[in-house]
């Protein structure tokens, strides 16, 4: 059964689905909406440090909903991240959770990488984390999967 009545759009929506099941998996969470607010938050804070072509580029590997998710909000010709630490990369992400004391920003940027690994080229995830800092590139380097998932 069709959802939007477009094929593209159902498409589109089961693939972003998939996403946000695999953040909850990763972090073992039920909420979807927790999901879809962790997926954002980290992706704009990657986003926000990186080159406008590498931000591009990145983008192009991204299911259309995804990638709507990535680029909400963003002004490319507005002042980047000029706070290039780990505390002012994770500082949003703790922000976004401060409702729930359990939630560790670390582990949530963490399985972010994870899931974004999982479906991205490894070539391009390397190339975004070298063009992160060094701290960041670390956080995401030890929660990369070495295989992408294939065919999505």
């Amino acid at each position: 059964m069709s959802h939007t009545g477009l094929h593209q759009f159902d498409e589109a929506l089961q693939t972003a689905n998939i996403w946000l099941k695999d953040v909850m998996e990763v972090l073992g969470w039920t909420e979807p909406a927790q999901a879809h607010q962790a997926l954002k938050v980290v992706m704009h804070e990657v986003r926000d440090r990186l080159p406008i072509p590498l931000a591009a580029n990145f983008s192009s590997q991204m299911p259309l909903i995804v990638r709507g998710i990535f680029f909400e909000g963003w002004s490319p010709g507005s002042e980047r991240a000029t706070d290039r630490s780990l505390e002012a990369f994770l500082a949003p992400i703790a922000d976004a959770f401060r409702n729930f004391p359990g939630v560790k920003p670390d582990a949530v940027a963490a399985a972010v990488f994870e899931v974004l690994s999982m479906y991205i080229s490894p070539g391009e995830i390397e190339n975004v984390l070298q063009a992160l800092p060094k701290p960041i590139r670390d956080l995401g380097k030890a929660s990369i999967r070495t295989t992408p998932i294939a065919g999505l």
